[in-house]
């Protein structure tokens, strides 16, 4: 067992479905197939196990090299404590560090508790020094940095990254292989850590090959709200997560990238009428032709209006704030 994270096994692992009002959060059953890791993160307001964790770090020193630029591996126990209050709210903000005239979207995700930091990065090197302004403004260190597919994009300017910032550990979907050490997730794999959970509803899927469909789509779960990340699932990906879970999805936000392929209306319109979103941020970069007035991009927007739904695109401003609490709300800036 590694001195940052405790394996466990779980039975099961997605929240079911609810009505409009309430959600349900009894487990699906039959899920026996599916990824059993939880990733179990210690903080400050818990002690872990010492029968379980001395020595571990000394074991393994020798044999286990981070390969994350320039911070000392030993230092890697320190990077990944940290403390927050339950009464905290959850920060979700999306920056903009998109490239549209590159076609290259861009996306840089926090996740906020007490000085808990989690990004989902897929930052362009062209915007790098602009999405690392970002995070010396609004963290210390990241403890989880998530990559959410094998997109080119979201890797390229990762070493500037390690060579700059102090990274705990590094989360990709199991379709990928990293040159440096990583923790891979399935479907079903569960993050829990300060009192909220990170769910992997997919990770990748052998019958599609795009880079998007390879890639994560998560949720974060927590005591007051879930955030739904589709991050770069593409219209095979997305259509099989509606089968799959579209009984099990109720949502008050989610969030989509512009770059994905998901334009096909009545998978859409099935899944904004099972998870009932009241709230929907666009990230990344606007797509050229397709983003503006008419285009295909232009339709989803249209769409999600009809149900109901609040848009907010990235690009149109700095950062776009989601504070997650008894009393949710967004800001922008």
């Amino acid at each position: 067992m590694w001195w940052i994270l405790a394996l466990l096994l779980v039975l099961g692992g997605c929240l079911g479905g609810g009505d409009a009002g309430e959600r349900d959060t009894s487990p699906v059953k039959d899920r026996s197939e599916i990824g059993k890791i939880v990733i179990v993160s210690e903080t400050n307001l818990t002690q872990p196990n010492e029968e379980e964790t001395a020595g571990s770090l000394n074991d393994s020193e020798e044999e286990f090299d981070w390969g994350l630029g320039d911070v000392d591996k030993k230092d890697r126990e320190e990077i990944l404590k940290f403390s927050y209050d339950e009464e905290d709210p959850i920060y979700v903000r999306f920056f903009d560090v998109g490239l549209a005239e590159s076609k290259k979207q861009g996306r840089l995700v926090q996740i906020r508790r007490g000085d808990l930091d989690i990004f989902i990065w897929s930052v362009p090197l062209e915007t790098f020094p602009k999405a690392y302004g970002y995070i010396k403004a609004y963290s210390d260190d990241i403890e989880y940095l998530i990559i959410p597919s094998p997109r080119e994009v979201n890797t390229e300017s990762l070493e500037l990254l390690f060579n700059k910032t102090e990274v705990g550990e590094v989360i990709a979907p199991h379709t990928m292989e990293l040159p440096y050490n990583a923790t891979y997730l399935k479907e079903g794999d569960v993050l829990e850590v300060a009192n909220f959970t990170i769910r992997v509803w997919k990770a990748g899927d052998e019958g599609f090959h795009t880079p998007g469909d390879q890639g994560f789509i998560l949720s974060l779960d927590s005591e007051y709200d879930r955030f739904l990340f589709l991050l770069d699932a593409e219209t095979g990906l997305f259509r099989k997560f509606v089968a799959d879970y579209g009984n099990a999805i109720n949502t008050t936000y989610f969030s989509w990238n512009t770059y994905g392929g998901i334009l096909e209306p009545n998978v859409y319109q099935l899944f904004l009428s099972m998870a009932l979103p009241k709230y929907m941020i666009a990230d990344g970069a606007p797509y050229k032709e397709y983003d503006a007035p008419g285009g295909s991009r232009d339709g989803i927007y249209n769409r999600v209006s009809l149900f109901g739904v609040n848009y907010t695109k990235v690009w149109e401003h700095d950062v776009v704030t989601i504070v997650i609490s008894n009393n949710s709300y967004i800001q922008t800036s």
